[in-house]
């Protein structure tokens, strides 16, 4: 559906229009929207969540956030996308290849933000399994994803033979500490193989920036960027270190030292920092909409997230 061969003519407008963002534009009050998804948790009534570790990793770097809900309409993402500087795709336990609201509203969600970024600039984060689901759509739902066993896993990075802009903007500090401390927190049973990488032909509009190795040695791929447009992945959780604090005999290794909680602020600043390139100012008589009318659920004693945000 979407071809390298499709880029390739306006390779050099995008890489343009990606890299060079004059500072008199920048939007200073950004919005980010973050991709609702199924709830299937223990507090009856409730249809959806977003994780607070999320919001919170947004706030941090200076941005607002709008819950994006999930099973709506196409002209409520085309007015939601109107209104947001970016949107985030979080990870979750939830099959996105099957009939699920997160699946189906997220690839139509990532259609429509691919759409916009062919002439105008909508930055896009996955993390975990918002990564998955963005390879999903971006293939047209042709599943490149192998089992794997990356459950609680605090790993370093193994970094690809390119930084592109993600992690070609990190200073040398943050990136001794990604290739040398194991402050990236895995929690994930698929994984995107290098060869599958290239198998299904995704080095042809993305770029892998790093690499990790399973428990059984397979080399997958950790950092994505699309190569002409403002989408970002990584399989770990940037968030979780300064964030989740839950610790169980599932959630034991997530990582809370001041390296791991910079590494985690470096990407949520790159992210807030490509989303105040997008021009759209939020509206003030949309205020009502932003998370702040929501409640927030301590949630740590019945799930993996200290707090969540859970919708009817």
């Amino acid at each position: 559906m979407f071809s390298g061969r499709c880029f390739r003519i306006l390779a050099v407008v995008f890489s343009f229009v990606v890299t060079v963002r004059p500072a008199s534009v920048a939007n200073n009050r950004p919005v980010v929207g973050i991709v609702a998804e199924d709830y299937y948790g223990r507090i009856p009534g409730k249809s959806t969540y977003i994780a607070a570790s999320y919001v919170k990793w947004a706030e941090a770097a200076g941005a607002r956030v709008l819950p994006i809900f999930i099973n709506q309409t196409e002209e409520y993402y085309d007015r939601v996308l109107g209104l947001v500087n970016g949107v985030i795709f979080p990870g979750g336990a939830v099959h996105i290849d099957k009939d699920t609201g997160y699946g189906n509203s997220g690839r139509l969600i990532y259609k429509k933000i691919h759409q916009r970024n062919l002439d105008g600039y909508l930055p896009l984060w996955g993390t975990c399994l918002g990564m998955e689901l963005v390879i999903y759509a971006h293939l047209n739902r042709n599943d490149p994803r192998t089992r794997c066993a990356m459950q609680d896993k605090a790993l370093s990075l193994q970094l690809g033979e390119t930084h592109g802009r993600l992690l070609g903007s990190a200073p040398e500090n943050i990136i001794q500490k990604l290739t040398t401390e194991p402050v990236n927190i895995h929690y994930h049973s698929w994984c995107l193989t290098s060869k599958n990488f290239r198998a299904f032909n995704l080095d042809s509009d993305f770029s892998a920036l790093a690499f990790n190795n399973d428990s059984e040695g397979r080399k997958f791929v950790s950092v994505l960027e699309h190569k002409y447009m403002p989408i970002y992945l990584t399989q770990f959780h940037p968030e979780k270190p300064q964030f989740e604090w839950v610790d169980n005999l599932k959630h034991h290794n997530i990582p809370h030292s001041s390296s791991a909680i910079a590494v985690g602020q470096f990407f949520a600043n790159f992210f807030i920092d490509e989303c105040r390139k997008n021009k759209a100012q939020f509206p003030a008589e949309n205020n009502g909409e932003l998370i702040y009318a929501y409640p927030v659920s301590n949630t740590g004693a019945i799930s993996i997230y200290e707090q969540s945000y859970l919708f009817d």
